[in-house]
């Protein structure tokens, strides 16, 4: 058993993250070589050290003495986000030498103005996503902000979006314009996102996360009239699912819509703006309302349609960008 003084040096350690450098902890070095032959901590070299348990993102922050930011703070915070999860991202400040032996093959480095490491070793949620927008390839950037968003309340999303575009616009003020008029955190998925942004830059009118009176909320809602649903086998493998979105694309036919539907392991973002046309160049419109439809709820369908069709939903932001700027946006021929 543990003796007070080691049990608190746990504690301590935990109370840093999991993870520390040397000089954050009260400790002798004889009570940290005890703790590490019994296994609880990992003693290692240029004075850092972690629980054996701890988060390897937290092992890197406390190694290169940074902070967790861009892709592997959102990851941490709960976002779904692109990019390859086996590199941690961590911002140290950018007057700081750090000598490449001591930093892991899989670590990314961001030199930018951040805090000394405190307690948290962490940026903030907000300093993350304006870290990771300017990190990640442009469509990526987009979906990451999307998701990101997502992880504050809805009423706050725009602020959300609003405060970490001011901190991009200063040294990327196109970038931030950008941003600006193609982020939408109604997004529930990255593949949502990847579709959105190609069927806009294919000249369609498309809306996210739209609340369809009689069928509930849909993925897409293209021209006013189309439902495109992608999706995923978590949430719609099972029977009971399965019979819900039937009934779901049989309450958006009695309304006038089509529903087409795509598994997102296999989605093409470019072929589905192609079949999108072929099925628009079949049916241009709405098709009429079946007789069992109340008035009422006529009035509502024609309502969201004529939002759905707000020439703002066929904006593209990323038409903004030049050279350089445009890594990774997928255009449509």
């Amino acid at each position: 058993m543990l003796d007070e003084d080691l049990n608190r040096i746990l504690r301590d350690i935990t109370a840093l993250g999991g993870a520390a450098r040397v000089s954050e902890v009260e400790a002798t070095a004889y009570q940290l070589t005890h703790l590490a032959a019994a296994g609880h901590i990992t003693h290692r070299g240029y004075g850092w050290l972690a629980l054996a348990d701890a988060d390897p993102a937290a092992r890197a922050a406390a190694c290169v003495d940074g902070l967790v930011s861009c892709v592997s703070l959102l990851r941490q915070a709960g976002a779904d986000t692109p990019g390859d999860e086996a590199l941690i991202h961590i911002s140290i400040p950018a007057n700081r030498g750090t000598k490449r032996r001591s930093v892991p093959a899989n670590v990314v480095l961001h030199r930018e103005d951040v805090p000394r490491p405190g307690a948290e070793r962490a940026t903030t949620v907000v300093a993350a996503a304006a870290r990771a927008v300017r990190c990640l390839p442009y469509d990526d950037a987009v979906a990451a902000l999307d998701q990101a968003a997502r992880l504050v309340e809805a009423s706050a999303r725009e602020d959300f979006v609003t405060e970490v575009l001011e901190l991009v616009a200063p040294g990327s003020p196109v970038l931030a314009q950008a941003l600006a008029i193609d982020v939408d955190p109604r997004a529930r998925a990255l593949w949502e996102t990847t579709a959105r942004l190609v069927l806009r830059r294919g000249g369609l009118l498309v809306e996210p996360g739209v609340e369809f009176p009689g069928v509930g909320e849909v993925d897409l809602l293209i021209d006013g009239f189309l439902v495109n649903e992608l999706d995923g086998y978590a949430h719609h493998d099972d029977p009971v699912s399965f019979a819900r979105d039937r009934n779901r694309d049989a309450n958006a036919l009695t309304r006038g819509s089509l529903t087409r539907r795509s598994v997102w392991t296999t989605f093409d973002p470019v072929a589905e703006l192609a079949a999108v046309r072929d099925l628009l160049s079949v049916h241009p419109g709405p098709l009429p309302f079946a007789p069992s439809v109340p008035e009422w709820e006529r009035t509502k369908v024609e309502q969201m349609r004529e939002r759905a069709r707000d020439p703002r939903n066929a904006t593209v932001g990323a038409r903004l960008l030049r050279g350089r700027a445009r890594r990774g946006v997928l255009w449509p021929d």
